[in-house]
């Protein structure tokens, strides 16, 4: 019960942020939060799904089950937002939006979401940290701080990565799309090290998989650099 809550409150917090930044750009604000909502929905259900997939044994053929997120809570993270991010860039492309804007808007709304739905899951229960013999290391609360950090920094850096050289380099102008590689490559990276961490318990098939999709998040984000920077652009010729 407490898990759900906290999801309302990462649904509100990212969504009011990702409203404001469209409101600033001066996006139909109906339309900015309808593909928002979409994506949502789209989001949460492939991460229900997926986590019923994955935890099958626990789940069986209890269609109930599948469905009660109050008796028996549980979203797979990395598939839902793969989800989601693709779902909103379906919708930009419908709309004639540029998708990395889009997805720059989303991203410091995301981070912070995220760090709602973790910090819900430790309250409500879940892993607080890894034990390495005396001490215990608080994974979970690394986790939520550097999320929060890093949801201030993506918004904070918003507004004056197009003035970096090096991004820019060879380009007449930076491209967008800054914001969505940096928040991939650090999300991914964060929960792939945290998992590396909590390595000590029994590795599961269903881990695997979520470590497997959180290196293929963090390739993709990696990939978006090189394509949006100017780094591997041909110098401008010289007349």
């Amino acid at each position: 019960m407490i898990e759900n809550g906290f999801l309302v409150l990462a649904f509100l917090a990212a969504g009011f942020v990702f409203w404001k930044r469209g409101k600033e750009e001066h996006f139909a604000e109906d339309l900015l939060f309808d593909g928002y909502l979409f994506a949502t929905i789209a989001g949460l259900v492939a991460a229900r799904i997926a986590y019923v997939l994955l935890h099958f044994g626990e789940f069986g053929w209890s269609v109930p089950s599948w469905i009660n997120l109050w008796s028996h809570p549980g979203l797979s993270l990395a598939f839902g937002v793969a989800v989601g991010l693709g779902f909103l860039i379906r919708v930009s492309r419908a709309q004639h939006w540029d998708s990395y804007t889009i997805l720059d808007m989303f991203m410091p709304g995301l981070a912070l979401a995220i760090a709602f739905q973790q910090l819900g899951a430790v309250i409500a229960g879940g892993s607080f940290g890894v034990q390495l013999g005396p001490v215990t290391i608080p994974v979970a609360v690394f986790l939520i701080v550097l999320l929060l950090g890093l949801s201030r920094y993506l918004y904070w850096v918003e507004y004056r990565y197009r003035t970096f050289a090096w991004y820019k380099s060879n380009q007449d102008a930076a491209k967008s799309g800054f914001i969505t590689a940096l928040g991939l490559l650090v999300i991914n990276l964060m929960f792939l090290v945290s998992s590396v961490i909590a390595a000590g318990r029994q590795p599961t098939l269903s881990q695997a998989i979520t470590d497997g999709l959180f290196v293929i998040g963090f390739m993709v984000g990696a990939g978006v650099l090189i394509q949006r920077s100017g780094l591997f652009s041909r110098s401008k010729k010289r007349k």
